[in-house]
């Protein structure tokens, strides 16, 4: 490995399995020393939703690499296909649906914090 860069390799990443999919986590304060930003590579299974959450210390940028999804944001939704990206403020609640699709969505999630706090929002 060269010097000073940081690589991620998904056969090291770790995972984190929700009811709705799993979470790849790349590059975070987790696994990494100050990185400054954190990466995950997201999967919501076909007639699943994320749950609605919210983040105070971190905006994320949502990326579908395979499938396409409704992300909703606060009252809005917006529908999204591979190669598109959507911005999520922090303090936005939000959540990635994937419950009118009968594959599983392929998300990359990146954070503009190493450390990121999550919310629920009922």
């Amino acid at each position: 490995m060269m010097s000073g860069y940081l690589t991620a390799k998904a056969e090291t990443a770790r995972t984190v399995i929700y009811d709705w999919g799993r979470m790849d986590w790349l590059i975070d304060d987790v696994n990494h020393e100050n990185p400054g930003f954190s990466l995950a590579r997201m999967i919501v299974r076909h007639g699943q939703c994320s749950d609605r959450h919210r983040h105070t210390l971190c905006h994320e940028a949502i990326s579908v690499i395979i499938g396409k999804c409704i992300v909703v944001l606060g009252n809005d939704t917006a529908v999204l296909q591979s190669g598109e990206t959507i911005f999520v403020p922090k303090g936005i609640a939000h959540s990635v649906d994937n419950t009118n699709n009968k594959t599983d969505v392929e998300l990359l999630i990146t954070y503009s914090n190493g450390t990121r706090d999550y919310l629920p929002v009922s």
